[in-house]
């Protein structure tokens, strides 16, 4: 299972390709390390729940309506949001 820091870092491009913040990240140890990361910028949130060794993605255009990214047809988690992300990349709002 990966760490904390591993996870931040497969995750990294949000920050430098994507001019996204992480505003929020919560790590439990205790519980199969467990992984809440939250970034914002550009007009969404992307929230990342690592829940038992399985990922999920959702996203908000408005904070309050979340849309599951599916992953099954991606390699990866972190894949299948980069996809995303470069496919809506102008409907975002700055």
């Amino acid at each position: 299972m990966e760490s904390s820091e591993e996870f931040k870092q497969a995750f990294a491009f949000l920050e430098r390709s994507f001019a996204m913040k992480l505003i929020g990240f919560a790590y439990d140890e205790t519980h199969f390390g467990n992984i809440v990361a939250e970034y914002g910028g550009r007009g969404i949130t992307v929230k990342i729940v690592r829940d038992r060794g399985i990922a999920e993605i959702h996203l908000s255009k408005d904070g309050a309506t979340w849309m599951h990214l599916p992953l099954e047809a991606a390699g990866s988690p972190a894949d299948a949001l980069l996809q995303w992300l470069c496919s809506h990349q102008g409907d975002a709002h700055s």
